[in-house]
């Protein structure tokens, strides 16, 4: 039985991780992408 994935079922420190690492994520990789050019 394979449920769909509804990320509101996540503990909520799992959220809030993952919350942070999306707003990390995109400024590191635009400073990635500057700096290989």
């Amino acid at each position: 039985m394979r449920r769909r994935y509804n990320p509101y079922t996540l503990p909520p420190w799992l959220r809030k991780c993952r919350a942070i690492c999306s707003q990390l994520a995109v400024p590191f990789c635009l400073f990635q992408g500057i700096r290989t050019l």
